[in-house]
């Protein structure tokens, strides 16, 4: 499967002028985000992705849905809300990773990657924000960064963590890496494979997965990308990124990695 992935980044990434991205098998600890997952009924499951951004991000978007594909989960892209409209607001919308481009402002931010979870640690929606206002202008704006940032965070948003945070190591040629070799770490490694398919090993009584009309509740309220400071509480900082956590009705809480400029 690995071998279609690598080939798959090698043809879509031509597409655009780019190089192709190779699937590492570099082991490393389990990274695990908690053991949080997708709720699932029958394997395998399709896990929609609704997109909301700009034309130049549509590749770096297909590559890396078709790379996180695994014998449990597979992503399907389809259109998003109007992109003028509400690409600003990325709607968290029940069983469903929403992924926005936009200019969110020269905040210190690259991308942002949000999850809410219920009682059981099942993800239940997801949310992607990726900065146009750095990664549209230099020197930001090279397409390897853009193809790292993406994958990173659609990574947290099946319930990976981090592999390896520290920027001086040799790369493992994993997109969920801390790294100064971006160019070496565009894509999932076989261990980011071997995390994945221990959680998601088994099925469960009732299913977080598929769109819904209704928007998920977040107490999240504010133009501003951080929703005016409402994403909780602080629990993890560094020159990389900030981790928050909130708790929100009926046993849910939401999740907040965001990826810091350098």
């Amino acid at each position: 499967m690995k071998k279609i992935i690598a080939l798959l980044f090698a043809v879509l990434l031509a597409s655009c002028g780019e190089a192709p991205v190779q699937v590492s098998s570099i082991t490393q600890p389990s990274h695990s985000w908690g053991d949080y997952h997708w709720a699932r009924t029958e394997v395998p499951t399709i896990l929609p992705v609704m997109t909301s951004i700009a034309p130049y991000w549509d590749a770096h978007i297909a590559v890396t849905t078709s790379a996180w594909t695994f014998s449990a989960l597979s992503f399907s892209p389809e259109p998003g809300e109007p992109l003028g409209r509400n690409k600003r607001k990325c709607t968290k919308l029940s069983g469903v990773v929403h992924v926005c481009s936009a200019e969110y402002g020269r905040n210190n931010w690259l991308g942002l990657a949000s999850i809410t979870i219920d009682n059981n640690s099942h993800i239940t929606s997801a949310v992607v924000k990726l900065n146009d206002s750095y990664l549209t202008s230099p020197p930001y704006d090279f397409p390897e960064l853009k193809q790292h940032v993406a994958c990173h965070e659609l990574g947290h948003t099946i319930g990976l963590d981090h592999n390896d945070e520290i920027f001086d190591n040799e790369p493992t040629g994993t997109c969920m890496d801390y790294s100064n070799h971006i160019a070496e770490d565009l894509g999932p490694n076989e261990h980011d494979f071997e995390v994945l398919e221990e959680v998601y090993s088994h099925i469960d009584p009732y299913t977080t997965i598929g769109i819904t009309e209704e928007p998920e509740q977040t107490g999240c309220k504010g133009r501003n990308p951080k929703c005016n400071g409402n994403l909780g509480q602080l629990v993890r900082s560094n020159k990389q990124e900030e981790m928050w956590i909130k708790d929100l009705p009926d046993n849910k809480s939401l999740r907040t990695y965001i990826l810091l400029v350098q």
